[in-house]
């Protein structure tokens, strides 16, 4: 099983490999923000070869008469992969309603309230209001458990110390540990560059980063594949023959 480091154990590492444990010109709250510009790469990377990595589930709390329904606060660049209903007789996947012809379509399944088979598509009416996934057509039934939502959850990010405190961040985890190795580049390459950009340890240190993130992307592209593309030989003539 694959070792999750907290943060306190990857700057601890980024310190002694660039000998900078006794040094002051870089702040705790920069070496966070370094960890984290890391994980933003690294989860572009990973979620654009691994759809599921980060995979997580949630009920969906619904309320009879209510149309919209608020994103799950973790949720990744609103990536849900799934939406099933399920009230123990009736299960089906609610389909995100095509672009094609979009509207016209929400306006005719409103209008005719068959809640029989529902659909759903993602608003996204203000700042304050954030994301809604509103489900067509409206909802005539009350549940927390009959709808479930699949979807991409966000990696950890670690708190700066002034949003809480030092100890909380140095405890917090890093939930990609077969790529922790990308994150302690990156983090080391923003420590030379602060240190003397340009110079032949921040060169080798830019590289390094690259190789790290081709590596993850790699592992990743290979981890498995099991989509349903494979044609299956036909077989047919041998068995009637047989």
């Amino acid at each position: 099983m694959a070792k999750f480091w907290t943060f306190n154990e990857i700057l601890t590492k980024v310190e002694l490999d660039s000998d900078t444990q006794d040094e002051s010109f870089m702040t705790f709250d920069e070496h966070v923000g370094n960890f984290n510009e890391a994980v933003d790469e690294a989860e572009a990377d990973i979620n654009s070869t691994d759809q599921e990595y980060a995979l997580q589930e949630a009920y969906l709390t619904v309320v009879s008469g209510t149309a919209e329904y608020s994103l799950p606060n973790d949720i990744y660049a609103q990536r849900i992969r799934a939406v099933i209903h399920d009230d123990g007789q009736n299960i089906y996947e609610i389909k995100r309603i095509p672009r094609l012809r979009k509207f016209l379509k929400v306006h005719l399944e409103r209008q005719s309230g068959n809640s029989d088979n529902l659909r759903y598509f993602i608003k996204h009416g203000s700042s304050s209001d954030g994301y809604k996934l509103v489900l067509v057509p409206t909802p005539s039934f009350s549940s927390s458990t009959r709808i479930k939502m699949w979807f991409i959850r966000n990696l950890n990010r670690v708190p700066l110390s002034t949003e809480g405190s030092e100890a909380a961040s140095r405890a917090t985890v890093c939930d990609i540990p077969e790529f922790v190795n990308f994150i302690i580049a990156f983090m080391k390459e923003r420590v030379y560059a602060k240190e003397e950009r340009g110079s032949p340890s921040h060169q080798a240190a830019k590289l390094e980063v690259e190789a790290q993130r081709k590596q993850m992307v790699d592992t990743l592209t290979e981890r498995f594949v099991d989509d349903d593309n494979e044609v299956e030989q036909d077989l047919s003539s041998y068995m009637e023959h047989s």
